[in-house]
């Protein structure tokens, strides 16, 4: 560990204490980051490889490999990168959530325990009653009947709200149509306040009933306490312009379903990497956003399509939790199953 060593010192230090062969840059392009990229210019080690911190190519002819993935970065797009690409087995994004969180609590099977547990967490735990104009559709009476009995669905996104566009907004309106009676739950996070009332804006103009009921904040919470809720959530439903990376694993340690949406770039394809590893593709990737909102639609609005996102979700998660799980299989738990979106996509 270098200490009290000058900016343009470090360069001549790591090579007086014997040229090393690789070196790697585990901070990126960030602001600590940057500083050190003259280091790199100066080509103190043969092999150099930037990895993990910055989703991205650094553009950067003396940075010679990027560690990555087949499905984060795929070979078909490897021209969008100045370095070549190191693909490493699984997902690039290394997370510690085994190590620290080896037994993150199960989502109860019981209705009735499920309820109690989210008014714990100040969630919402009925279906939002049917309006006016839904009960003057017939609409109303149909989601009251399909309800019954059920505790509230519940969508969430981990996002920042930069990360939105009218694609994502889409689909997500398209998700809460399909479910008259579910929420859509974000993150309080920087600039909330004047977010979230014009994202309720924004998908009561795309046809979304009682946004002011429905579209609703939660806190942010530490890790562990942000596990145990995430487990109490139905679907997350994951951005475009960038996509999660350590929230995509938060999602899914919980056992919280992902719906994906990648671009051509690195930083919206992480979470491809992650749900590969997970043995998660198929029915989480959207191709497009007609599939994106298809495919939130088909979930949303059919709770035995939701349940078994759920359950396959778990599956494919379970080897890497701890043995002490206890997780409900029911009749329809085969973790097979394919969920279709209808005239979209089906895997």
């Amino acid at each position: 560990m270098l200490r009290q060593v000058g900016m343009y010192q470090v360069a001549e230090v790591i090579n007086g204490g014997g040229k090393p062969h690789v070196l790697v840059d585990l901070l990126g392009l960030h602001s600590n980051g940057t500083a050190l990229y003259r280091i790199y210019a100066g080509l103190p080690a043969p092999v150099q490889v930037a990895y993990m911190a910055f989703a991205a190519t650094t553009g950067a002819d003396f940075m010679h490999l990027l560690a990555t993935d087949k499905f984060t970065s795929p070979p078909e797009y490897r021209v969008d990168y100045a370095e070549g690409l190191l693909y490493l087995p699984f997902s690039y994004h290394v997370n510690s959530h085994a190590l620290r969180f080896p037994n993150p609590k199960s989502r109860p099977a019981d209705t009735t325990a499920l309820v109690s547990e989210r008014a714990a967490q100040k969630l919402p735990t009925t279906a939002v009653p049917p309006d006016e104009t839904q009960l003057a559709a017939g609409v109303g009476l149909q989601n009251r009947s399909e309800t019954s009995g059920r505790a509230a669905t519940l969508l969430c996104s981990y996002n920042q709200f930069f990360k939105l566009d009218p694609g994502v907004v889409g689909g997500w309106a398209a998700a809460l149509r399909a479910s008259p009676s579910a929420y859509m739950l974000v993150v309080e996070l920087i600039f909330h306040e004047y977010a979230i009332p014009r994202l309720r804006r924004e998908l009561a103009a795309r046809g979304v009933n009682a946004v002011d009921k429905r579209v609703l904040g939660i806190s942010k919470l530490p890790t562990a306490a942000h596990l145990s809720r995430s487990s109490l959530l139905d679907l997350h439903l994951d951005t475009r312009l960038q996509g999660g990376h350590t929230t995509s694993v938060d999602a899914l340690w919980a056992g919280t379903p992902i719906l994906l949406l990648p671009s051509r770039s690195m930083v919206s394809r992480a979470a491809v990497g992650i749900a590969a590893a997970a043995g998660l593709l198929g029915w989480s990737v959207a191709r497009n956003t007609v599939d994106y909102a298809l495919l939130a639609a088909r979930l949303a609005g059919h709770p035995k399509a939701l349940s078994m996102a759920r359950r396959a979700t778990m599956a494919a998660v379970r080897p890497h939790r701890a043995a002490s799980e206890n997780v409900s299989e029911g009749a329809d738990s085969d973790p097979s199953v394919k969920i279709s979106a209808g005239g979209g996509a089906s895997e």
